[in-house]
């Protein structure tokens, strides 16, 4: 069981993108040989920071994010991504997940990822995540892969609940908004929320 997400964005040099990629994927593995359970990472493209490199980790506990973190500064994988090819974090937020069930579907592997950052409005967490339960159905039934909900404690914007779904395609992420805009118990909740932030972006690797 996953409870905890971390969450970096960095910059990288168009002429580098391949490079860190295929880096980022042997730096995953190096994340998993220290505790990170589930790591997705790919581009960014669409949002507020298009083109920007996305890596994210699932832990089941916070120790073995700190084993992550420890072993970063000698990483050899992490050192070539920084120095060789210009890959710049710009951000990174921990987060704790939340109870919203949904049996994941990883083959084939997801090629998008949905990410929605929102504060809650007029609505206490129980309901809205009530709401959320409510709706995993919808989001299973159009091709959602795997669906996470996330508070923000440690990032920006802190205190923000984060919904990360994966889909196999487009096609599958319009079906889904088109069944969640008929869908009441959605509807209400988005009500209560105020959506920061809304981005896709293509997947480049997924370790589980």
């Amino acid at each position: 069981m996953f409870n905890y997400v971390a969450l970096t964005a960095a910059t990288c040099p168009f002429s580098n993108r391949q490079a860190a990629l295929e880096t980022m994927h042997a730096f995953a593995q190096d994340c998993r040989e220290h505790g990170a359970g589930r790591v997705l990472f790919g581009n960014v493209i669409s949002g507020r920071y298009p083109d920007h490199l996305l890596f994210i980790q699932q832990f089941e506990r916070l120790e073995n994010f700190q084993n992550v973190v420890e072993m970063i500064p000698s990483n050899k994988n992490y050192g070539k991504m920084a120095n060789e090819l210009g890959v710049a974090v710009t951000g990174r937020n921990i987060m704790q997940v939340k109870d919203v069930p949904f049996d994941p579907v990883l083959e084939p592997k997801p090629e998008y990822l949905a990410l929605t950052f929102a504060h809650l409005k007029n609505q206490d967490e129980q309901t809205f995540l009530g709401h959320m339960r409510d709706s995993a159905t919808v989001f299973k039934s159009n091709g959602a892969q795997t669906l996470r909900m996330a508070r923000i404690f440690s990032g920006d914007p802190v205190g923000a609940y984060v919904l990360g779904v994966t889909y196999p395609n487009m096609e599958a992420i319009d079906k889904t908004y088109l069944g969640l805009a008929g869908h009441a118990p959605f509807q209400t909740m988005a009500q209560g929320i105020d959506v920061q932030m809304r981005s896709i972006t293509k997947i480049a690797g997924l370790l589980a």
